[in-house]
């Protein structure tokens, strides 16, 4: 989630129609951050000419509510917040909070109004309890939560999006070229998060499947790795499969079609050769996939047909 110019939301309408193969997508077009957080990449504003962002800047809650109204006119199917700094832009600590409660608030309410989901990239403690005291669907990343906000997410009933790939991909990788302080911020980050998801699951937290897909080393086609880490930092294989299936498909708000093979839901699937609760690994060799009925991939290799 979190995208410029509307490029997801253009992707997910040539699926829909028919006019490209791809998955079902639910898309938020860009994402709200603060001056100097998380995404970031605008010059200081003596040097400043045209905006080339990754996310689009409010600074009050006037302007959260009006950026979130504008970007939801777009057709997006959530709302996202960065309520912290993060790793990969250079001017932000993961651990400091970007937005006030009263900011983020006003985000919320509009993609309330407007029957959104709404999430937050949260890694630090207050920005996360913040996040789910405004009343947030879920969390993005997580990394550094304490007790406080732990609890708050379980009472509170916040989906916990802990993203482990993200900064595994990072951190596994030491022969690709990351500059030094996504390598630092990365470190950070990592350091508590297999006690941050022992913690949530202890307190009964729900976990849905995410990966931050997209960045160097963490590429599209590989997210099934997360489930290995899933199961590396304390969930059953069940529960990591369910937190992609029936749980995804509940923060989605799309529980009545997909998540689970029921009658009168959409016929999407996939199978593999071998047990994925005996060995999670199973999960990044799909033998078959299917979409709607369709079959995208057979004997783990494209199925080509023509595009309408």
């Amino acid at each position: 989630m979190g995208c410029t110019f509307y490029a997801d939301v253009s992707i997910r309408n040539a699926i829909n129609s028919g006019k490209a193969w791809g998955p079902r997508m639910k898309v938020s077009g860009w994402a709200i951050s603060s001056t100097g957080g998380h995404g970031d990449l605008n010059l200081p504003a003596h040097l400043r000419g045209e905006y080339l962002s990754l996310c689009r800047m409010a600074n009050s809650p006037d302007e959260m509510r009006w950026l979130a109204r504008d970007i939801a006119r777009n057709h997006v199917d959530c709302i996202k917040i960065c309520a912290s700094g993060g790793i990969m832009s250079e001017g932000d600590m993961p651990g400091v909070q970007k937005f006030t409660e009263a900011e983020m608030r006003a985000a919320i309410e509009v993609a309330e109004m407007e029957g959104l989901p709404s999430a937050a990239h949260a890694h630090g403690a207050s920005s996360i309890a913040a996040a789910v005291r405004a009343g947030i669907t879920s969390i993005e990343h997580g990394t550094m939560a304490d007790d406080e906000s732990i609890r708050l997410m379980a009472q509170k009933d916040t989906f916990l999006v802990p993203t482990i790939i993200a900064s595994r991909s990072v951190l596994d990788n030491p022969h690709l070229p990351f500059p030094e302080y996504v390598l630092r911020k990365s470190r950070i980050a990592a350091a508590r998060h297999k006690e941050v998801v022992a913690a949530a699951l202890h307190e009964g937290v729900k976990f849905a499947f995410g990966t931050d897909a997209g960045s160097t080393g963490n590429e599209h086609g590989e997210q099934a790795r997360e489930f290995g880490y899933l199961v590396e930092y304390g969930l059953t294989p069940m529960q990591a499969l369910c937190s992609a299936t029936i749980n995804a498909a509940e923060l989605l708000r799309m529980k009545e079609d997909i998540g689970s093979l029921e009658a009168g839901k959409y016929a999407d699937l996939v199978a593999f050769d071998g047990d994925p609760l005996e060995d999670i690994t199973v999960m990044t060799r799909p033998d078959l996939v299917m979409k709607g009925g369709v079959i995208y991939k057979r004997e783990g290799q494209p199925v080509h047909f023509p595009l309408l």
